[in-house]
């Protein structure tokens, strides 16, 4: 199993250290966006607020 995480922040290093199994993605634009989506099988917002209705699950759907 592999997990694909899009970051480009500094926790892209942390994630890095907890697996081999985790790669970081940097951030795409839409087209390369909207494959991702439609090819992943799970998807989870990891996010330090809570931001009510985010964008990025309306980008996920």
């Amino acid at each position: 199993m592999e997990i694909h995480v899009l970051d480009s922040s500094l926790w892209s290093l942390y994630y890095k250290k907890l697996s081999p199994n985790i790669k970081t993605i940097r951030p795409l634009i839409l087209f390369q966006l909207m494959e991702f989506h439609n090819i992943i099988d799970i998807f989870v917002n990891l996010t330090l607020y809570a931001q009510g209705l985010d964008i990025t699950l309306l980008e996920a759907m």
